[in-house]
């Protein structure tokens, strides 16, 4: 786990304590927090709305040891959608199929985003790309990973916007990066009952699956604490609390 992180968990934990909420320290994982926003984002991928210079940034880590290409990530959210914000550093920009509701992470970079509810079994698989691709995914539970079951439809509104600081799928440059909004509609996420409002947890995992020329592998980091030895995205007890604030 880097500095970077050690430093956004113990800023976390003071608002926390401050706030007269439950401490970090009853959470057996990362928490993160979702601030309120009055404006809505436009999701155009630039990061420039006045709600990312409020939010608490959050670094990454490679299965709790330090990536070689890493990034910092951004929550919000409003009474319409959960906001993502990340800036990604990478070299090779990598992006073969720009289609919705495929299976993203196969065919380039990508960012996912897991939602569950903390009091429930299910929960969403949601992932954007450098061009602007979407799909999302969801299961009844992980007793429930099944496909194509989990694929049946695009979730309604919602939205990914991305800019790449490079030329996208030219491996014999260098690029600097991508950045990446990801707008996740509470609608969806609340239509089998559970809540997001004011002072809600929700459990969360980030996944980046980063392709490059100048890597040896495929680089697979997250920003929550991997448990177990488990490298897979679909291990609950990696996955971290979210809590939206106002």
């Amino acid at each position: 786990m880097t500095k970077k992180i050690l430093f956004a968990t113990a800023v976390t934990a003071l608002a926390f304590y401050v706030s007269g909420c439950r401490s970090v320290e009853e959470f057996d994982n990362s928490v993160v927090e979702a601030k309120y926003t009055e404006v809505p984002v436009n999701i155009d991928g630039k990061l420039d709305d006045a709600i990312w210079n409020e939010a608490v940034a959050y670094s990454f880590n490679s299965y709790n040891a330090p990536v070689i290409q890493d990034g910092s990530i951004k929550f919000a959210w409003d009474e319409n959608f959960i906001y993502v914000g990340a800036q990604l550093t990478d070299d090779d920009v990598v992006s073969t199929v720009n289609t919705d509701q495929t299976h993203l992470y196969r065919t380039g970079d990508v960012l996912e985003l897991f939602l569950k509810p903390i009091n429930d079994t299910y929960y969403w698989e949601i992932y954007g790309n450098p061009e602007k691709a979407r799909t999302s995914l969801f299961f009844p539970s992980g007793g429930r990973l099944l496909f194509p079951d989990s694929e049946k439809y695009l979730m309604p509104d919602l939205k990914v916007g991305a800019v790449v600081d490079g030329t996208l799928n030219n491996w014999h440059d260098k690029d600097c990066g991508w950045t990446v909004e990801i707008a996740v509609p509470i609608k969806e996420l609340t239509r089998y009952g559970a809540a997001i409002n004011e002072n809600t947890i929700w459990r969360f995992l980030i996944g980046r699956y980063n392709y490059s020329r100048w890597l040896e592998k495929c680089e697979n980091s997250g920003i929550t604490v991997f448990k177990d030895d488990n490298k897979s995205y679909h291990h609950m007890p990696s996955y971290g609390y979210m809590k939206f604030i106002r």
